[in-house]
């Protein structure tokens, strides 16, 4: 019986990582803009006991 302990990390140095911009160039003030970005810093953490 042994116990397991994992950690993952994503996106550790949190660079930020923007969406693709606005394609829509009907409307001049939308067009071509970033309206967001995508998942920041995230860290999971896990155990498994074996038996």
């Amino acid at each position: 019986m042994f116990l397991q302990f994992r950690t993952e990390f994503f996106n550790v140095l949190n660079n930020t990582q923007f969406l693709n911009p606005n394609a829509n160039i009907e409307l001049p003030t939308q067009g071509g803009r970033i309206f967001g970005a995508r998942d920041p810093r995230i860290g999971q953490f896990g155990l498994k006991l074996y038996f």
